[in-house]
């Protein structure tokens, strides 16, 4: 449902991404995010997208510490 209303939004199909597992999407945001992004991260806690949240999250090997992900110092 979300990618039905993502792509009738006008959202570009190449830019919505399934994924098989909550580890593999982990990988893909990690590799995708860039200083100054900010990661927006909001389901059940059913899903485990905590997941997520942990390989981004300061202190986890090559993770993105976020004041200096937004550009700050």
């Amino acid at each position: 449902a979300v990618e039905r209303g993502a792509r009738a939004a006008g959202l570009a199909p190449g830019r919505v991404r399934r994924f098989a597992s909550v580890p593999e999407m982990a990988s893909a945001v990690k590799a995708d995010a860039r200083p100054g992004d900010l990661v927006l991260v909001k389901a059940s806690r059913g899903m485990r997208l905590e997941q997520v949240v942990e390989a981004l999250a300061p202190g986890r090997s090559g993770a993105l510490d976020p004041v200096h992900a937004a550009g700050r110092e």
